[in-house]
């Protein structure tokens, strides 16, 4: 893997942040877990329901509003990534925060 496909990778995992993930419409989150799913499908627990996954996960941070918190994605880990709602966003974080 090339180092520009590496950073395009990583580019792609921070659409996964609070921040970012709310910008998105659910079109666009459909796309996005489809292309990270198929991307990391051989990583993530759960790869058949990663797509409604990262749906869910949207709605989620969409229905805080305001009060999204602005933390490190491995804050994001420790209070927010819940392992059983959100197993394969959960892993997916865990590879961010590993990236240099």
């Amino acid at each position: 893997m090339s180092l520009q496909q590496r950073q395009e990778g990583t580019l792609e995992l921070c659409a996964l942040i609070p921040r970012v993930i709310v910008t998105k419409s659910t079109e666009a989150a459909v796309e996005l877990g489809h292309v990270l799913g198929k991307k990391w499908d051989h990583v993530i627990p759960e790869p058949s329901a990663f797509e409604s996954e990262l749906v869910r996960c949207m709605g989620y941070w969409k229905r805080q509003g305001k009060a999204i918190p602005s933390i490190s994605t491995a804050s994001l880990l420790e209070t927010h990534a819940d392992k059983q709602l959100f197993p394969n966003v959960r892993e997916l974080l865990q590879i961010l925060v590993s990236c240099p």
